[in-house]
């Protein structure tokens, strides 16, 4: 009997956040934002991920601050740590007195949304297209470790990629 309601701006919200992941993703791996964003950066200090040290420059795109950790020796990224939603599980059942498959009962309610510190440290660096990119990513959310992407290899876009946009 209880009723679930689909926010409408949640395809928006679902944009935004694919917006901010670029975002962060081009910041990290190429210490530039991807066209249209603006960002400010700041000398934060120093630091070690890890036993290197490393100079923190923080990036302010908007509201959100992403502290972005160079390696002292190389200035590749080390590592990147920002706030961000925790993740969280809905579990979703069938509900057995009503055979049609696009009605979902939710078991528990959507919880409060709660901030953590995400980190994701960068290793594993390797020539690509004459760019030095990390193929090792590992994540930790509020200190638990989240997950770990072995890349095995990156395509790099052409110069002219609008052009092929266009054909």
């Amino acid at each position: 009997g209880k009723k679930i309601f689909i926010r409408k701006d949640a395809e928006a919200f679902g944009a935004e956040f694919r917006r901010s992941e670029f975002a962060r993703t081009t910041l990290a791996l190429l210490l530039t934002p991807p066209a249209g964003v603006d960002v400010t950066y700041k000398y934060a200090g120093e630091g070690t991920v890890d036993g290197f040290s490393c100079e923190i420059v923080d990036a302010q795109v908007g509201s959100n601050t992403f502290k972005l950790y160079l390696d002292r020796s190389t200035y590749l990224p080390r590592m990147m740590s920002y706030q961000g939603l925790k993740p969280f599980t809905i579990r979703i059942k069938k509900d057995k007195d009503n055979p049609d498959p696009d009605v979902k009962v939710f078991e528990s309610r959507m919880p409060q949304p709660e901030t953590a510190e995400f980190q994701v440290k960068f290793s594993d660096y390797r020539n690509v297209g004459g760019l030095q990119l990390p193929h090792r990513w590992t994540q930790t959310v509020a200190g638990r470790e989240d997950e770990t992407i072995d890349v095995t290899n990156y395509e790099i876009n052409p110069p002219a990629i609008a052009d092929k946009f266009k054909e």
